[in-house]
């Protein structure tokens, strides 16, 4: 097995490089703040790339298969900024876009990527901009206080109870116990 500070250093490596072809996009122009609708087609992209790294590295327990999971799970998250980014593009209220492209890409990517922390921090992402979005005081269906704070209660009641529905169920399969802490 590969001790747990390696782990982290192929991590920060992965990061790197994924960080590093990112910029290197930027530099060339080909992702640009006035074409940020291509941004949708980048990260679908990267997430291609990353499930296709991630199943191809499917084996034993070397250096080598740790690199290229930790570069996967690099490139998903690149991959699915991108994607809620190129999403909310479409959006004239950029904040509600990004929302649609966060849940979006945790939903569709869920049972495609079995990474756990990925589906973890892909539901904390998702369900932190939807309160973000709920909570916006400069939303015109928002601009009560008395109706911002009576959505809030709501929203966190119902994830209380989803998440105890999670915790409760006696067959809940090991796939979706990330989104049972995430929530």
């Amino acid at each position: 097995s590969v001790p747990a500070y390696l782990k982290a250093f192929l991590f920060l490596l992965a990061f790197l490089t994924g960080g590093f072809f990112l910029w290197a996009l930027t530099e060339w122009g080909i992702l640009s703040t006035e074409r940020m609708k291509v941004w949708t087609g980048w990260g679908l992209v990267f997430i291609g790339m990353a499930l296709l790294i991630f199943y191809r590295a499917q084996g034993t327990q070397s250096v080598k298969v740790h690199f290229l999971v930790q570069l996967s799970f690099a490139w998903m998250g690149m991959g699915k900024v991108l994607l809620a980014v190129g999403i909310a593009s479409f959006f004239p209220s950029g904040v509600w876009g990004f929302t649609v492209g966060a849940w979006a890409a945790a939903a569709l990517l869920y049972p495609f990527y079995p990474l756990w922390m990925d589906r973890f921090i892909s539901a904390c992402v998702a369900i932190m901009a939807l309160w973000f979005n709920l909570w916006d005081p400069t939303s015109e269906w928002t601009s009560s206080m008395a109706f911002r704070e009576a959505l809030m209660i709501t929203f966190l009641l119902l994830q209380l109870g989803a998440a105890g529905a999670f915790w409760t169920y006696q067959r809940m399969s090991y796939a979706w116990m990330p989104l049972a802490y995430a929530l």
